[in-house]
């Protein structure tokens, strides 16, 4: 399932948000980071994609990614992929943030969502 996303983004670094409509961190992130978030999709970085994964019912779901989210690419999971994605990255709490290279690898220490640069994705790279 992962891989099936990632493949939407090749060649970039992508950043996964995973989040829940009932994590009150999470919500808070997502709503005070709109003008970055808007900046970094409206300007189009090549090497570079935001995407958010969270496992909320529908009901929840789509009002939340419709005022907060639109624009952004988002996924809902199965809470089976989701627990699958959460031992594969190895987090139990959220708001959690991944950093996958173009080569498929992932970084850890990824800065908060309101940290992120386009211009340079990978945390530890100069």
């Amino acid at each position: 399932m992962l891989k099936k996303i990632l493949a939407n983004y090749p060649d970039k670094y992508v950043y996964i948000d995973f989040w829940s409509t009932g994590c009150g961190p999470c919500v808070a992130d997502i709503k005070s980071t709109v003008q970055n978030r808007h900046e970094i999709m409206t300007k189009k970085y090549d090497s570079f994609a935001m995407i958010f994964i969270t496992s909320d019912p529908e009901q929840y779901y789509e009002p939340f990614r419709q005022e907060w989210l639109e624009g952004a690419e988002s996924y809902r999971v199965s809470q089976d992929d989701y627990n699958t994605l959460a031992g594969l990255f190895n987090f139990s709490a959220i708001p959690h943030h991944e950093m996958i290279t173009p080569d498929g690898r992932a970084v850890t220490k990824v800065p908060e969502m309101f940290a992120v640069d386009p211009h340079n994705p990978y945390p530890n790279q100069k």
